[in-house]
């Protein structure tokens, strides 16, 4: 199911991406992709919405079944989900099928620069 994948900062995007992807497969060239979402509506999803075994590793199959059945359904544009890493904080799933996904917006393309110290375990 086509998405992108989004956080609401910088941090907790490359947060987010370091749990979901092996060192081995982390390519030198990323970019931060700044994107400016229209007054739309958002299907905002809290703790009680989500599959009771969010924390459990590997991520159960549940979770992406929701996602999956929300984006769809083609009802929102864009699913506000909380982080499992920062419960205060929010992931956004922009959906590029939904007819109102032509008013995205971006705004900045800009490099990054992977440090490999994020994903590294220190064994001192």
């Amino acid at each position: 199911m086509p998405c992108v994948y989004s956080s609401e900062s910088r941090a907790l995007s490359v947060l987010e991406f370091t749990v979901n992807v092996d060192l081995y497969f982390i390519s030198g060239s990323l970019s931060i992709v700044t994107v400016m979402i229209p007054d739309i509506d958002i299907l905002e999803s809290g703790i009680k919405d989500l599959p009771v075994k969010l924390r459990e590793i590997p991520s159960p199959m549940e979770t992406k079944d929701f996602g999956t059945a929300s984006l769809k359904s083609l009802s929102y544009p864009v699913l506000k989900i909380l982080s499992v890493l920062i419960p205060d904080e929010h992931n956004y799933i922009l959906n590029p099928l939904h007819k109102d996904s032509k008013n995205f917006k971006v705004i900045s393309v800009k490099n990054f620069d992977y440090n490999e110290r994020i994903k590294v375990t220190n064994k001192n």
